[in-house]
């Protein structure tokens, strides 16, 4: 059986800020192993004839960070806003990939917001 893996270690600093709200902010480091990172970063021949990408081997080892801001904003007494704001920065072989330098940024970024609802 092949396999594949992948660790994170995270940093995480939760805070009240008064009125009910919360904020944390999280640093993740990402590492993985050849197999993993050949998966979402690699592109071999046929791959590479097929896209136009210019085929890459990638290799194992820390593949991003990823910095994050949370919210959580109390609307009553079940509800909630909940609001994230992240960037992550690829290094090292992902960062390299043809797949990054192609189509791809070393700088990604999302924001996310939700209702929430406690029973």
């Amino acid at each position: 059986t092949l396999s594949s893996s992948s660790a994170a270690s995270d940093v995480y600093k939760r805070q009240p800020l008064g009125l009910g709200i919360i904020g944390s902010n999280n640093l993740t480091l990402h590492f993985a192993d050849g197999r993993q990172s050949q998966t979402f970063f690699g592109v071999d021949a046929k791959e590479s004839l097929a896209s136009g990408i210019g085929q890459y081997n990638a290799s194992g080892g820390m593949q991003n960070f990823t910095l994050s801001q949370n919210f959580h904003f109390p609307l009553g007494d079940n509800w909630a806003l909940v609001a994230s704001a992240s960037w992550t920065r690829l290094v090292n072989s992902a960062a390299d990939s043809t797949i990054v330098r192609d189509k791809g940024e070393v700088n990604q970024g999302q924001v996310q917001t939700a209702i929430s609802y406690k029973f």
